[in-house]
C-alpha cells in the first residue's frame, strides 16, 4: 500500500538544511560536479541551493548530530540553541499536492513495477516541500508495518523532478540491497544514468506526461559546460563559505593527472589545457587559444579545430571517470577552466 503525506512544518526544512550542510562539508556535491549557489539560477538537478545561515552552521554541537539524518524532530528541538527557528511559515505545496492526487494511480503502477516484492508492505511517502538544496533527495526508514520513504522536493521546479526522485528512491533501495561496497564515483554516475533511462525510456514516461519535460532537461544538463559564468559564481560562493574542494591537477609529460585519474593528451590538447590551467577561473578567448597553438600563422587558425580540441579534452577527462566539469564555455566570450 502506498500513502502520501506532506510534512509542512518549517522545522523539517531546518533539519534538511543541516543535512545539506554536512554533505557540503564532506565535499559530496562539489566532487560530483554540482553547482552550489545562494539562490536558484538555472533551476535544474545540477544545482544545489544553499542560502548561508551563519547562526546555524556555527553550532557544531547539533550540526553533526545523528538526528539530522534520522529526521528526529524531538531531539532536534531539545538541542537547538535558544529555540529560535531559522525558517518560518509554510511553503506553498498546493501544486505538488494536486499533482500527486491527479497521478496517484500512476505512482502506484510505478511502485508495482519497481518494487514488486514490497507490495504487501505499507509504504508511507513523507514529502518535505523545500526551497533549498537539490531538486530532490530521499531516505528510507523501516517501521513495524513497512517503510517510511522521506522525500524532499524543491517546489520551484516542475513535477518531472518529483517523479524522478520517486523513481530514484525505489531503484536505489534495490541497488543498495545488492551493492554493499562503498559507492565510488563511477558507480554513482552509472546509477544516475540508469535512473534517468528508466524514468524517460520505459512505460513510466507514458504514465507521467511531464517526463517529456524531463527529457528536455536532461538534454540541457548535457550542456552544463555552457554555464561558465554561473560556475564562477558558484566557485566564488563556495570559497566564501570555505567549502571549496579542488582536485589535484598536474602533468607528467603528456599525461594529465587529475587526482588519481590519468588522461593522455596530444601535444596540441596539452597546449590548450595548460593555457587554461595557467589562467584558472579567467576566460580565455578563442583568439588567445589560436595564438598559443599557431602563433602568428593566421592561415592555420581554425575555430572548428579549437572547438574539437576542447571537445576531445572534455571527453577524455570524463572517460577516465572525472565526474565534475572542468572546462566551461562563457557564451560570447571564450573558455575557462574552473575546478569547483
Amino acid at each position: 500500500m502506498l500513502n502520501f503525506v506532506i510534512l509542512k512544518e518549517p522545522v523539517y526544512r531546518e533539519i534538511y538544511y543541516l543535512h545539506l550542510y554536512n554533505k557540503l562539508k564532506a565535499g559530496f556535491y562539489q566532487k560530483n560536479g554540482f553547482l552550489v549557489l545562494p539562490k536558484a539560477i538555472i533551476k535544474s538537478s545540477a544545482e544545489v541551493v544553499f542560502p548561508y545561515k551563519e547562526e546555524l552552521v556555527n553550532q557544531k554541537d547539533y550540526v553533526n548530530a545523528d538526528f539530522v539524518s534520522n529526521l528526529d524532530i524531538e531531539k532536534y528541538l531539545k538541542r537547538r540553541l535558544g529555540g529560535k527557528p531559522l525558517f518560518t511559515g509554510e511553503l506553498d505545496s498546493g501544486r505538488l499536492e494536486e499533482f500527486i492526487k491527479k497521478y496517484t494511480k500512476s505512482f502506484e503502477k510505478t511502485f508495482e513495477f519497481l518494487s514488486p516484492k514490497d507490495l504487501d508492505a505499507n509504504y508511507t511517502v513523507k514529502i518535505i516541500p523545500i526551497d533549498l538544496g537539490t531538486a530532490g533527495s530521499f531516505a528510507f526508514r523501516k517501521n513495524a508495518k513497512g517503510y517510511d520513504l522521506i522525500l524532499t522536493f524543491r517546489v520551484d521546479l516542475n513535477a518531472s523532478y518529483f517523479v524522478r526522485c520517486f523513481v530514484a528512491s525505489l531503484i536505489i533501495k534495490k541497488l543498495n540491497e545488492q551493492h554493499t561496497e562503498e559507492m565510488d564515483p563511477i558507480y554513482w554516475q552509472k546509477r544516475q544514468f540508469l535512473i534517468d533511462y528508466i524514468s524517460t525510456h520505459t512505460f513510466i514516461s507514458e504514465l507521467f506526461p511531464h517526463m517529456e519535460e524531463h527529457k528536455e532537461t536532461l538534454k540541457s544538463l548535457a550542456q552544463l559546460e555552457q554555464f561558465g559564468d554561473v560556475v564562477l559564481e558558484s566557485k566564488t560562493y563556495l570559497k566564501k563559505l570555505g567549502l571549496e574542494f579542488a582536485p589535484s591537477i598536474h602533468f607528467d609529460g603528456n599525461t594529465l593527472l587529475i587526482d588519481d585519474k590519468k588522461v593522455y593528451l596530444t601535444d596540441s590538447e596539452k597546449k590548450v589545457f595548460q593555457l587554461l590551467y595557467s589562467n584558472m577561473d579567467h576566460v580565455i578567448t578563442f583568439d588567445e587559444i589560436g595564438y598559443a597553438l599557431w602563433k602568428d600563422n593566421e592561415e592555420k587558425f581554425s575555430l572548428y579545430t579549437i572547438s574539437k580540441f576542447i571537445s576531445n579534452i572534455r571527453k577524455k577527462i570524463k572517460d577516465e571517470g572525472v565526474l565534475r566539469e572542468l572546462i566551461y564555455t562563457s557564451r560570447g566570450k571564450g573558455v575557462l577552466l574552473a575546478t569547483t
